[in-house]
């Protein structure tokens, strides 16, 4: 990441912040960048690593030989989260009329949540993706 350029082939840069793992990933991900050591060296070298990145768990990663890095938001915007009419809290809607529905005959109150909202990349370079070799 520290080698990607700009359109006028300017180098970047950009340090990344986030270590994005599976589930099945954490605890060595954890075990890479928060030892002093270099994990499963002989020679009891310094790791370079430590520190270097915050490891994050995603429960939605499913593929256990993929890992990202992602940039500091502050560095490079790399996704876009925007809002439906600019609503950035979910609307909370409550059906308590008691003469509609079944509020009346069954005691009952219905709930509905609605949160629109969509995403997309602006710039690829502040993220990167691997895999476990």
């Amino acid at each position: 990441m520290l080698k990607q350029t700009n359109s006028a082939g300017k180098r970047l840069n950009l340090k990344p912040r986030y270590l994005l793992v599976p589930p099945d990933l954490r605890f060595t991900a954890l075990t890479l960048v928060n030892s002093t050591l270099v994990p499963g060296s002989n020679n009891n070298d310094a790791n370079v690593l430590r520190g270097a990145v915050e490891p994050i768990s995603v429960a939605q990663f499913t593929d256990v030989t993929d890992w990202y890095l992602v940039c500091d938001p502050g560095l490079v915007e790399s996704i876009e989260v925007g809002f439906v009419g600019g609503r950035q809290m979910p609307e909370l809607l409550l059906q308590d009329a008691p003469l509609r529905g079944q509020v009346f005959t069954n005691d009952q109150i219905s709930f509905k949540v609605r949160w629109e909202f969509g995403g997309g990349w602006l710039d690829y370079r502040g993220a990167f993706w691997s895999q476990v070799a």
